[in-house]
């Protein structure tokens, strides 16, 4: 446990404001912050190349640029809150990340806490807490609308995660991303960061197809256009904050108690029909949860599979239609059906020796998992109409809502069984498993 600042840590802060200004009115040149930057190299053993970049951020996120560039003097209190969260951000190394991933259109939801989610509408006062990971005290700037952000519903994931060492600093993350190598397309590249993917991809596994008001037009109850992360470490930058005018909004009216009509701006919401949505909030739970992150580390619930469920819910028309119809060949699929023949085992499988299933052996464990006959009619239905896209057949009807639901039905069902196995059976193997369901 770290105990307070050092008064020389104090009164080096101090210093900043006293003798802090300088010609060009850049107060990280002045000498007293070189004199910080030494006492951080002394005691805290920062190394010189970058100790000015892990300081210029720590003051920028406590909120203290302001005062500097105002000539403002900080109260005593504000002044050891400053010290104290500087020196521990030292030696700290235990820090989470917040993800506020906006759920734009979402109407009547249910609220849901599973693991470290909350699915829910936040205050304003809830929200201004959670972009302030530091406390307000910190008098951080942050231009996040919290009133009007207010009014959408929000999935909220708190990740814990270690910091990096002071002596391997923040920057290097930024330059690993940048010296990526160029020109090398990344398979399954995700949208968002792992463990955002991970909620939305089991949020996209309710059935809500099933449930949503204005399902045969559209089965997404929300979309996530893009999240924001929050990081509770010093020597972080901060994300800019978004605009509230990046999500839905539509004008509606009432009569007042006048008889006037009065407008006003408003979320636009897709609605759950009520005599269904109890489906939902059965299946966002924690017991499904944990069921989900077991099947997640099984190849029976292989992460291709997961990839192009959370990217349906990102796109639209033919994308979203091919996004599910790989989902289910990659939940289901393996590599020798469309490899060298002969590559099967089993008591029925003599008769595929001399040339690969390919997509029949996709249709033959469909209908096993799900013990469903009519499964294979569907499926069949559904790559009549990719093959038709995808060879420029006459498309007079083009791709139909109901052919869009019934991949979305589809791929979830594929993906929920194979979820259930996977979690119940942590140690099958999935060829065995898969073969096993051809030869059923």
């Amino acid at each position: 446990m770290n105990e307070g600042a050092p008064v020389e840590l104090i009164e080096s802060l101090r210093s900043l404001f006293i003798h802090g200004e300088s010609p060009a009115g850049n107060w990280s040149k002045t000498p007293a912050f070189r004199s910080l930057e030494q006492l951080v190299a002394e005691r805290y053993q920062v190394e010189q190349w970058y100790r000015n970049y892990l300081l210029t951020v720590a003051i920028r996120n406590l909120g203290l640029i302001g005062m500097l560039e105002s000539g403002e003097m900080p109260t005593e209190d504000l002044l050891r809150h400053a010290a104290d969260a500087l020196h521990a951000a030292f030696f700290g190394r235990d820090g989470t990340r917040t993800y506020l991933c906006p759920l734009d259109c979402a109407g009547v939801f249910p609220d849901a806490y599973f693991g470290r989610v909350e699915v829910r509408r936040f205050s304003a006062v809830e929200l201004d807490a959670l972009v302030h990971p530091m406390g307000r005290e910190s008098r951080a700037p942050s231009d996040f609308d919290c009133e009007r952000f207010s009014e959408f519903h929000w999935v909220v994931i708190r990740e814990a995660y270690q910091y990096p060492s002071t002596k391997a600093p923040r920057v290097m993350s930024i330059l690993n991303e940048i010296l990526e190598p160029y020109g090398i397309v990344r398979p399954h590249k995700r949208r968002f960061p792992e463990v955002v993917e991970d909620v939305l991809t089991f949020l996209m596994l309710s059935p809500w197809e099933d449930c949503a008001d204005y399902g045969i037009f559209e089965w997404r109850p929300f979309y996530v256009p893009w999240i924001y992360m929050i990081q509770d470490d010093l020597f972080t930058p901060r994300n800019p904050a978004p605009r509230p005018d990046s999500l839905t909004w539509g004008y509606h009216s009432y009569t007042n108690g006048e008889g006037l009509e009065v407008d006003f701006e408003a979320p636009e919401q897709f609605d759950l029909d009520p005599k269904k949505s109890g489906v939902v909030s059965d299946w966002l739970t924690s017991k499904n949860w944990e069921a989900f992150l077991r099947a997640r580390q099984s190849a029976l619930f292989p992460a291709p599979m997961c990839h192009f469920l959370s990217h349906a819910l990102h796109v639209r028309g033919i994308d979203e239609f091919q996004a599910h119809m790989l989902a289910i060949e990659a939940g289901l699929g393996l590599a020798e059906d469309y490899g060298k023949a002969g590559s099967l085992t089993g008591p029925n499988s003599g008769k595929d020796r001399r040339r690969p299933i390919g997509a029949r052996g996709i249709k033959i464990r469909l209908v096993n998992l799900l013990d469903d006959p009519m499964a294979e009619k569907t499926l069949d239905q559904l790559y009549d109409v990719r093959s038709a896209y995808l060879h420029g057949r006459s498309m007079p009807e083009g791709v139909t809502n109901q052919d869009l639901l019934e991949a979305r039905r589809l791929a979830r069902l594929v993906a929920v069984r194979l979820m259930q196995e996977a979690s119940a059976n942590p140690g099958l193997d999935r060829q065995t498993y898969l073969n096993r369901l051809y030869d059923a």
